[in-house]
């Protein structure tokens, strides 16, 4: 039996198991049925930038990413040392929006140090319904306590997200009060480089009534 011969609901299960680029450079144009699977059936890509060279970046911008934005479910973006400004030249781009990733669950950004880029990211997750997974890590962004708490405000007002992971090193690392916002979705907290008081804790635990697991 040969891999075009499988049953439609195999080949899209094998889909999972190869990267963004991989599918369109192994699957792309072969036919017209894997075609319609990898263009319209399958709802699961995942656009992880990290370590790719700003020119592979750019082909996915340009070739891949119009026809599949709706099938788009997590996005991992990093500024490390092989792809500087790589976060901000995704927030910048003329062509879309983070908001227009509309059936996006997961978004990961590490190695962020630019305070308005920030900012940009949590208000466009606002936007985006099916959002239930937000990690940042190995951030360095100066922050003063207001602009912690509006932080924090915004991430308990993501009405479905339930797990978040923050490790933002702001330079302050007590953090003074928790956020006002009531989060009934959120189940599973990290929250790294801050100190708790007790208090805080009792807080924190009182505006996220479903809260499951806590780490910091």
């Amino acid at each position: 039996m040969n891999f075009t011969s499988l049953p439609n609901a195999i080949i899209l299960n094998l889909f999972e198991y190869f990267s963004l680029i991989e599918l369109f450079q192994y699957f792309s144009g072969l036919n017209s049925r894997l075609n319609k699977l990898l263009y319209q059936e399958f709802q699961k890509f995942h656009l992880d930038l990290r370590s790719l060279s700003k020119r592979k970046v750019n082909e996915i911008y340009e070739n891949y990413i119009p026809s599949i934005i709706n099938q788009i479910i997590s996005i991992h973006l990093s500024n490390d040392y092989e792809t500087p400004q790589q976060i901000q030249s995704f927030m910048s781009s003329d062509d879309y929006k983070l908001r227009q990733f509309l059936h996006l669950q997961s978004i990961s950004i590490s190695n962020l140090q630019c305070k308005q880029t920030l900012d940009k990211i949590i208000t466009e997750c606002s936007n985006l319904p099916y959002l239930i997974h937000l990690t940042l890590t190995a951030c360095t962004i100066e922050m003063s306590e207001s602009d912690k708490q509006h932080f924090f405000n915004q991430i308990w007002s993501l009405s479905k997200l339930k797990y978040c992971h923050t490790n933002i090193d702001s330079h302050t690392k007590s953090y003074s009060s928790s956020s006002p916002v009531i989060s009934k979705s959120l189940k599973y907290l990290i929250i790294s480089n801050n100190i708790f008081s007790l208090s805080r804790f009792a807080d924190l635990y009182r505006h996220t009534p479903n809260l499951r697991h806590l780490s910091t």
